[in-house]
């Protein structure tokens, strides 16, 4: 009987080589929240109208021990409870979707769902809890920098660069295709330095300030470089963002060290110029040569941007020009001193796409466009704010294009949305994806050309009588001068 111990434990030995015990998972109720660890790790929230059954949330279990989801739950934007058994494998992924039979014929995952209520376009809470509600990790994502930007070509996710990035932090983030269930595509081992904030000051420069630029920028192994691309844009030589000398017209000029990972640069005074627009990138280098531009080069916006400007100019204009000798054609100057105290909406473009769009005189078109695209692309600046590359065009239907004066349409980008003032200053709470300004006057009834401004007017001033809200006054530049 003494040999037989010795057999049995080398027989249990041998058993455990051929068939090794698996570990339970781990649970929430009997281990630290560090220990079941569980990352947000991809988030697909704007899908393409044709595909809007396609939202979900990825995770990741960075760990190398599988964890129980039993009574786990999503929170925030959306609500799901996990169903007993389920686990998230080691170094494994997880998907939960709007709709999981969508997903799995697009994709070929499995997925948990379907949840409550659907991910904002513009930004949302994820929040992550486990049985006994305990936060273990939460996203609140946004839409335009420092976060990537989706939701305006072919299908796009946001998902890590690195599942040992801070998923706080936007910059750890990338627009990408959706890869559920799987490691992400925009994946890298070692990430360049964060960009995490950029401004520049004042908001709205007049000439005679002195403009600096700042950015945030952070990196595990040190920052190298920190360097500002800036293009200017003249009066009257307008560069879209589809010209050669987009992508070419940029002068570097690098930044210095400012103290809690902030660099900054003043802007050279020679180009602090009335009616100038400024337009600027942010490269970072860490001391491994690795690098990023800032904003992303799929930004529909690829450039942060100031508009120089020193305010609302005296106007001189006649009552008929063209009757010289007439007291008619005499020239007067008038000074809009109260005209001064209301918002200035300036739109910048170049000179031949202002004609073709409004289909005015020296228009390279037959006849006005009466489409429904965007086809022309300018600038849009108000209350400091500079809107780069949105589209414009005319506006109206069968009479679109009447007369002269004719009413506008514009068409701001994902992630940068038109953010709009009532006549009282607040700001709406919500973003505007597009505008629509009228002409003031009809453009029907010829005869009565003066009703149609009389008529805003006094309806105008009746919504401020019941403190409604209402519109503002629109400014369009187009020429030098």
């Amino acid at each position: 009987m003494r040999l037989l111990w010795p057999k049995l434990l080398l027989a249990f030995c041998a058993a455990l080589v051929a068939f090794p015990l698996q570990s339970a998972p781990l649970h929430a109720a009997e281990d630290t929240p560090a220990a079941v660890a569980v990352i947000i790790n991809e988030i697909h929230y704007d899908p393409s109208p044709a595909a809007n059954l396609l939202e979900f949330v990825e995770f990741y279990n960075p760990t190398g021990q599988a964890i129980s989801l039993d009574g786990w739950a999503l929170d925030g934007g959306i609500e799901y409870t996990f169903p007993v058994g389920a686990v998230i494998q080691p170094r494994g992924y997880l998907v939960v979707a709007v709709e999981p039979g969508t997903l799995n014929r697009s994709y070929g995952v499995s997925a948990f769902g379907p949840w409550q209520g659907r991910l904002g376009n513009d930004g949302d809470d994820i929040i992550l809890r486990d049985s006994r509600a305990q936060e273990i990790d939460r996203v609140a994502y946004g839409v335009g920098f420092p976060w990537p930007v989706t939701g305006y070509i072919v299908e796009r996710s946001i998902g890590l660069i690195t599942p040992d990035a801070d998923n706080t932090v936007p910059g750890a983030w990338r627009a990408g295709p959706p890869t559920p269930g799987r490691a992400n595509a925009m994946l890298t081992g070692n990430p360049p330095p964060f960009v995490d904030a950029v401004a520049h000051q004042p908001v709205a420069p007049t000439s005679r300030d002195t403009v600096t630029v700042s950015a945030h920028v952070t990196d595990a192994d040190g920052i190298s470089t920190v360097r500002l691309w800036l293009q200017a844009v003249a009066p009257g030589s307008y560069v879209r963002l589809t010209d050669p000398a987009y992508a070419t017209a940029w002068a570097p000029y690098v930044m210095q060290p400012a103290g809690d990972d902030s660099y900054t640069v003043t802007l050279p005074a020679a180009l602090v110029r009335n009616r100038y627009l400024l337009r600027y990138r942010v490269e970072a280098i860490d001391r491994g040569g690795r690098s990023v531009m800032t904003p992303a080069a799929e930004d529909p916006q690829p450039n942060f941007a100031l508009f120089v400007y020193d305010g609302v100019p005296t106007w001189n204009g006649a009552v008929n020009p063209w009757a010289p000798g007439s007291a008619l054609a005499q020239v007067n100057t008038f000074d809009f001193a109260r005209m001064r105290s209301l918002p200035a909406y300036h739109l910048i473009a170049a000179n031949s796409d202002v004609a073709d769009a409004q289909f005015i005189p020296n228009s390279n078109y037959f006849e006005g466009y009466m489409g429904s695209d965007y086809r022309w692309r300018g600038t849009l600046v108000y209350d400091g704010i500079v809107y780069d590359h949105i589209g414009f065009r005319a506006r109206g239907q069968a009479y679109r294009y009447g007369t002269g004066k004719n009413k506008w349409k514009f068409n701001f980008l994902p992630g940068h949305r038109f953010q709009a003032r009532d006549a009282y200053g607040a700001p709406y709470p919500v973003k505007w994806d597009k505008l629509n300004l009228t002409g003031g006057m009809q453009h029907v009834n010829r005869g009565y050309r003066g009703e149609h401004g009389m008529l805003g007017a006094l309806h105008a001033r009746l919504r401020h009588g019941r403190r409604v809200r209402t519109g503002h006054t629109f400014r369009a530049i187009s020429r030098r001068r």
